[in-house]
Order: C-alpha cells, then structure tokens, then sequence
C-alpha cells in the first residue's frame, strides 16, 4: 500500500492501468464506508497525467499553475458499486473554463 488510503491506492492503480497517473487534489463528497472492504470511500478529485509529464507537473504545482497548465487533466473520480457489490471508479473530465 503506497498511501495510508486503500481506496486511494485503488484509484491510483485504476489510473496506471489506463497509462495515467492520478494526483489526488480534494475529496468530493459522497462519503460511504463499504462494506466488503471496510474502506472509506468518496468521490475526489484531481489530475489524470501521462507519466512522462510528471516532474513538469510537479514543478506547475510547486509553482502554483497546476490548476490552469493541467486543467485539460483534470478530473473528478466517481464511485459506484456494481452488480455484485464491488467498487468501481470512472474518471470524468471536468472543462475547466476561466472566468472572464
């Protein structure tokens, strides 16, 4: 486990397996506790980046630009249990739009 937060660890691993990495920015909401697992869960929020982008990105919020050098990568991550009760997360793009 990489994080004190499995369900953390679980998105992160979600996220590898489509070649990304997740940087978490905020909880969501939509606390629940699941029961199969015993984890926290909540919807969050945060960048999907390629993995060659890192260090660059590391630098931007280092710099305080992440939000708007990233903001085509940022993303909120939405839980929900299937079928059988197992969690599941899909990663949704939010459009970030500046304010005029």
């Amino acid at each position: 486990m990489q994080n004190e937060n499995a369900f953390l660890d679980y998105v992160i691993s979600v996220a590898e397996g489509e070649g990304k990495l997740f940087v978490l920015d905020c909880g969501e909401g939509r606390d629940f506790v699941d029961p199969k697992t015993g984890w926290y869960i909540e919807d969050l929020s945060g960048w999907l980046i390629h993995p060659q982008d890192k260090d660059r990105f590391a630098q931007s919020r280092k710099d305080g630009t992440a939000y708007k050098s990233f903001s085509d990568c940022y993303n909120f991550v939405v839980w929900s249990l299937d079928s059988t009760g197992n969690i599941k997360v899909s990663f949704q793009r939010f459009k970030y739009q500046e304010m005029q």
